[in-house]
């Protein structure tokens, strides 16, 4: 072979190998762009799916926000719901057990001492027919008969007995308390354990009449029956007050 054919055949060999190397450097530079291309796409992706997640988050949480705040005022509504239905319902008295609920509110008893200076305790007694199971009612009739409708010498002397508490003649000094309420309160626990309760000391039945046995004696030991009938009447009045 002659040097021109070989040379011929080196030169177009190296333009083939040069055509080749470029095309390779061309597709690798692409690939290379592509790829570029392709994680940028994915940074991208993954950004918005960091936001998307925040966003869901939040969502979540104002979604729970609204659910609790949903159920709270569900709850409050019941409550209100439950106190009306209370206040609508009549409430009750029954001389042959005083244990007997009134289921009587504040709503009610402020109804039934509108006019008197038993206004002001109608929580006491509510509280006192709740802790002890003394009907409100009876018990409101026992202070009004014992103070005077709180407004007594006893009930003003700064002692705050209010029930006849430990008073056996009309000189007993009878209890001290701090308050009207604490009184009252003493007075249904008294009654609860002593009274109404089978076991207690002195239990002669749930009836107004044998509490009356025991809770109020004249002085010749004999049973002041008018304690348990002026008690009876004024509690059938607050009673129908509190009906009205």
């Amino acid at each position: 072979m002659n040097k021109a054919k070989i040379k011929t055949i080196i030169c177009t060999s190296s333009i083939g190998l040069c055509l080749l190397v470029g095309t390779m450097n061309y597709n690798a530079y692409q690939l290379h762009k592509q790829l570029e291309d392709k994680s940028e796409q994915l940074n991208q992706l993954i950004d918005d799916n960091k936001q998307l997640k925040i966003e869901f988050d939040k969502l979540t949480k104002e979604s729970n926000s609204d659910k609790e705040k949903v159920i709270k005022l569900e709850k409050e509504l019941q409550i209100k719901t439950d106190k009306l239905d209370s206040m609508m319902k009549n409430i009750s008295y029954n001389p042959n057990d005083i244990s007997n609920k009134s289921n009587a509110t504040h709503y009610h008893l402020k109804k039934a001492f509108k006019g008197t200076k038993m206004q002001g305790l109608e929580s006491a007694f509510v509280k006192a027919e709740k802790d002890y199971g003394v009907n409100a009612i009876f018990l409101a009739g026992l202070v009004a008969n014992e103070s005077g409708w709180n407004d007594s010498d006893r009930a003003k002397d700064g002692n705050n007995n209010i029930t006849g508490h430990a008073v056996y003649l009309s000189s007993s000094r009878g209890s001290t308390f701090n308050s009207k309420e604490e009184c009252i309160l003493s007075t249904a626990r008294l009654l609860k354990n002593d009274y109404i309760n089978p076991k207690g000391e002195h239990y002669n039945g749930n009836d107004i009449w044998g509490i009356n046995k025991m809770y109020s004696i004249n002085k010749d030991k004999s049973i002041n029956w008018k304690w348990s009938k002026d008690i009876n009447s004024i509690a059938n009045d607050l009673k129908n007050k509190s009906n009205k």
